[in-house]
């Protein structure tokens, strides 16, 4: 098993928070008076895959409760026989570009006695095939699938209908009647960990900063990267790659904390294809068309794996206190020969061609909700290297071992 090839990875190194700056799509628009009206926040963050502009032209869903008196927290105990009713049926709010407002249908209208309070409860993708709600009847927490298929997944964003006062975020629970034309401020959240990856060769050296190159006429073709356990098992079962990462947990979107169901089904991933970024050599040559690689080429600097919109998506999982993880790679390493006249004899064959299949040194990364890591993946490229030098002729002896000097006249084999 080859490990010492592949080194150097660190993602907690390269963590991204959400930026506290804001983008703000707010109703200003005249609102029926009695209407709940919303406005929503999403924060910007290298971490968006849903952003602003996913959320003005998906929407998002709001899910609602009227209690009447009583408190969310009160009316969702086992045992009450308060109201709770259904005020808002998983409604999908969407952005009116010519308005400029945020719509949905039927309109909901504020309870007018005083005291009476709704809680309200948003996320988004809208309609999104992997979130569902364990209990029907209190949609506040929601059941989140990863799909296995790196293409299909997406970023889940939440408001955190409790609030948080450090961060700004004011809570959508337990809201009476509002001042005419007011709205409910929503700001959406990411509740997963992005990963994406970036590689880079590093050839004669042990350092991840070496500025030593490919030889010009060298490339590397990756062909697939995959996270899996760390015993080193690249294995299927039913299907699936076998791996450590959460396939589904719930997230309770009241205070934005995930289930810890340690017992739960796991899974691994992996990517090729599609997913990799098509990159340029040294001449500006875009990849083979077709082939499902990304080029490695002359670059001193670490290139993007993934496409611009790839990213791998998990729930929230520490690593620290298990057995962690382990990224695996392959890749071909390609000579191609050069002429005495400098031209390209394009000589690529199996013959000039290595494949190498590499597993990185377990990683036990914790990974928070909200964040993107980056793994900085290095291959050790060690050049082949001659040095020569020609043995010295020793002094010259006697060719005949009797050490007896040849003439004509001693030799009597021929004469006559």
């Amino acid at each position: 098993m080859k490990k010492n090839f592949l080194w150097a990875m660190m993602a907690a190194a390269v963590l991204m928070s959400c930026n506290p700056d804001k983008d703000l799509m707010e109703n200003r628009n005249q609102v029926d008076g009695n209407a709940v009206a919303f406005s929503t926040y999403v924060n910007k963050s290298r971490a968006s895959v849903v952003d602003t502009d996913h959320i003005k032209l998906h929407g998002f869903a709001v899910n609602a409760y009227y209690t009447g008196l009583d408190i969310f927290e009160d009316a969702t105990q086992p045992g009450f026989d308060g109201t709770f009713e259904r005020f808002m049926d998983n409604t999908k709010v969407s952005f009116n570009e010519e308005k400029g407002t945020w719509t949905y249908s039927p309109v909901k209208y504020w309870p007018n006695t005083e005291g009476e309070q709704v809680s309200f409860f948003a996320y988004a993708p809208y309609n999104c095939p992997q979130i569902t709600f364990p209990n029907d009847d209190n949609r506040s927490t929601l059941l989140f699938s990863v799909n296995n298929d790196v293409k299909q997944q997406v970023d889940l964003v939440y408001h955190k209908a409790g609030g948080d006062a450090v961060a700004g975020i004011e809570k959508s629970i337990d809201l009476q009647k509002p001042t005419i034309n007011s709205t409910i401020n929503l700001n959406f959240l990411h509740a997963l960990s992005r990963i994406s990856f970036n590689v880079k060769a590093v050839v004669d050296d042990v350092n991840a900063n070496s500025d030593n190159l490919l030889d010009g006429n060298t490339r590397i073709n990756i062909r697939k990267l995959a996270l899996i356990t760390a015993d080193d098992s690249y294995v299927y079962e039913e299907g699936n790659l076998v791996g450590p990462f959460y396939t589904e947990e719930t997230l309770n979107t009241l205070n934005g904390e995930w289930g810890n169901n340690d017992a739960q089904a796991t899974q691994g991933f992996e990517f090729d294809g599609d997913e990799f970024y098509r990159a340029v050599d040294v001449n500006d040559t875009p990849a083979i068309e077709g082939d499902d690689i990304v080029q490695l080429n002359k670059f001193n600097t670490a290139q993007r794996l993934l496409n611009d919109e790839s990213y791998l998506m998990i729930i929230p999982q520490n690593f620290e206190a298990t057995d962690g993880f382990r990224i695996y790679i392959e890749y071909d390493v390609i000579s191609e020969e050069v002429d005495n006249n400098g031209q390209d004899n394009n000589i690529i064959s199996d013959n000039s061609t290595i494949t190498n299949k590499i597993y990185s040194d377990v990683m036990n990364t914790n990974f928070v909700a909200g964040k993107a890591y980056a793994f900085n993946l290095y291959l050790g490229m060690t050049s082949v290297k001659f040095d020569a030098n020609v043995t010295e002729w020793p002094a010259e002896t006697n060719g005949d071992e009797n050490d007896e000097t040849w003439t004509p006249e001693n030799n009597t084999e021929h004469q006559n």
